[in-house]
């Protein structure tokens, strides 16, 4: 009785076997194909993925352009003492690109104050420029008088549509160099956040302008160091 009991179970394990050994193989087989075709992040990669951490140094911060510099380093004053930097430098009002090229401005700053970040508030005054090419020349000047030195293009706080002055900007300087206010400055918030000569932010614009750019710098920019929000 107990041999007859015992007969089907041997034959059922006779039959799977062959079945089990077959599945492991494939899959083994198949494990093996997944794994030897998975991507593999290179040494390189690992470098594009960490090389953007935020600089937790403590800086010498030029700040210039035109008047916007000076809107800017109001609020820059309070970021800078927060996180243990030195502002230096201003604005020079109603000055433009032609004028930072030709004067060489910035080299003449930098010899000044020998700042480790510059931080660029120009193109206001040139928003309706038709040329375009010329002011191109400008800024690559300006840019070749940094030597070397970190830096940053805070783009002008547009109050009307421009005739491609900022597209000149962004693709001379690249995404990551350039902030474009005008994304913030065409919508809400800061669409009606102007002073009585309805182009210069308020106080208030200033302000959430500034926000925005400590945020950029260290989440978007190229050169991100340290502007955390001060404490009020």
């Amino acid at each position: 009785m107990k041999g007859k009991f015992f007969i089907p179970f041997a034959a059922a394990f006779l039959i799977l076997t062959p079945l089990f050994s077959f599945i492991e193989y494939n899959y083994s087989s198949l494990r093996g194909s997944i794994i030897e075709n998975s991507p593999v992040v290179s040494s390189d990669e690992t470098v594009v993925k960490t090389e953007n951490k935020i600089d937790t140094a403590e800086h010498t911060i030029l700040i210039t352009g035109d008047s916007m510099a000076d809107g800017i380093k109001m609020f820059l004053t309070n970021y800078c003492k927060y996180n243990g930097h030195k502002l230096v430098g201003n604005g020079l009002i109603s000055s433009t690109t032609g004028v930072w090229s030709q004067k060489k401005k910035l080299k003449s700053f930098i010899e000044k104050y020998k700042p480790t970040y510059i931080i660029i508030a120009l193109g206001s005054n040139e928003l309706f420029s038709r040329d375009l090419e010329k002011r191109e020349q400008y800024v690559k000047d300006i840019m070749e008088q940094t030597e070397g030195i970190k830096y940053i293009w805070i783009g002008p706080p547009n109050w009307k549509e421009d005739r491609g002055f900022n597209d000149m900007l962004k693709k001379v300087l690249g995404e990551k160099k350039f902030f474009a206010s005008k994304e913030i400055f065409l919508k809400d918030p800061l669409l009606n956040k102007r002073s009585s000569d309805k182009r210069h932010p308020n106080m208030e614009g200033y302000r959430i302008w500034m926000d925005n750019i400590a945020e950029w710098v260290m989440k978007k920019s190229d050169y991100p160091i340290k502007l955390n929000k001060p404490v009020q």
